[in-house]
């Protein structure tokens, strides 16, 4: 039991540690230009755990490449988290855009899920009505490898989300998440509102509420400047 009980938060362990903020809205759009740095900071309420994220992102209209290191602030322990290269193909055709992707996270770490964990996923944006609305889906597989004997499962996340413009500054979304560990599914709803600030469209900020259907509620603030 303490076996599959460790496997099992291994596997969150991994899955959380992916650099890509992916619940939101434009999440198949590349930024204005083809370098963006984001930083990604989450706060579990439950678990009163921190962990900020810094990545830097490269794209054009044919590819994209990222590469990201977390640091985390839990109760009993503080530290950089492990290292995540991911890079692959993606495009926009008319109103639909993707970001697909496949790499993987390595115990690089203090805070560390302590093995290698091969990622895969789309990341889609379909807008609608001359850009006013949206709809974003997010396929995500995390594959973690064996390690001194203990193999951790595999686990899978899905998410849509909508929203719209509420002004040129603004956004907003709603959606739904579901994550699969080892025959078990974590569902959460999510809310996110989007600002863009007036410097020639370079910053703008995010920010999301995940409320977890069992109970439980997670924030991020995600920051990006468009090189």
């Amino acid at each position: 039991m303490k076996l599959i009980n460790k496997a099992k938060n291994l596997a969150m362990a991994a899955l959380m540690a992916t650099p890509l903020a992916a619940d939101g809205l434009r999440i198949g759009q590349k930024g204005p230009t083809n370098l963006q740095l984001q930083n990604v900071t989450t706060h579990n309420v439950d678990k009163k755990s921190t962990s900020t994220n810094i990545a830097i992102k490269y794209w054009d209209k044919n590819k994209w490449v990222v590469v990201s290191q977390p640091y985390v602030w839990a109760k009993d322990k503080e530290g950089t988290g492990d290292l995540t290269v991911i890079a692959g193909p993606r495009g926009d055709h008319g109103s639909f855009h993707y970001n697909s992707f496949a790499g993987a996270t390595l115990p690089t770490g203090k805070v560390s899920s302590e093995r290698t964990t091969v990622r895969a996923g789309l990341f889609a944006t379909k807008t609608f009505l001359d850009d006013k609305f949206e709809a974003d889906v997010a396929v995500q597989g995390n594959f973690p490898l064996p390690d001194k004997g203990l193999r951790a499962p595999n686990s899978y996340k899905t998410s849509l989300v909508v929203g719209g413009k509420l002004s040129k500054t603004w956004e907003a979304g709603v959606g739904f998440r579901n994550t699969h560990v080892k025959g078990e599914n974590k569902r959460a709803a999510i809310g996110v509102l989007r600002k863009y600030f007036p410097v020639k469209g370079k910053p703008h900020a995010e920010f999301r509420i995940n409320k977890d259907i069992d109970g439980g509620y997670l924030g991020q603030v995600i920051l990006r400047y468009n090189f």
